[in-house]
């Protein structure tokens, strides 16, 4: 069942237009003890329009979390941010060799996006 953290860092992620507080809760939230709620965290940061350069620090970050549902949605949500998220082009680069396949897919996608050069099937 879902904790009242997940529950309250998706409902969080629904409230629109997002502020800069709730960009800030949800970039905390990015290093939150259960990885479920880093995972909705970095996926509810995809919706943050102009507030997403900010929270490129936080999905850095999460790149590099043990669980491969937070380093996937990272890069999910970087590859959303596009071109403003060019400086996370060498860490998404490293990506393509995660052990997750949904990672690695995840990353592929967002440097199409970010630097469709550097990106390779």
């Amino acid at each position: 069942a879902p904790t009242v953290r997940e529950i309250a860092v998706e409902a969080l992620g629904n409230v629109w237009p997002y502020s800069a507080e709730s960009v800030q809760a949800l970039t905390a939230a990015l290093k939150d003890e259960d990885a479920l709620v880093r995972a909705q965290a970095a996926t509810a940061l995809a919706r943050a329009g102009r507030f997403r350069e900010v929270q490129i620090p936080g999905l850095l970050a999460a790149l590099s979390d043990p669980d491969a549902r937070v380093r996937g949605a990272a890069a999910r949500t970087l590859g959303k941010i596009g071109a403003g998220a060019t400086s996370a082009a060498p860490a998404l680069t490293e990506k393509l060799k995660d052990e997750s396949e949904f990672v690695r897919t995840n990353a592929l996608e967002a440097l199409k996006k970010i630097a469709p050069d550097t990106a390779r099937e």
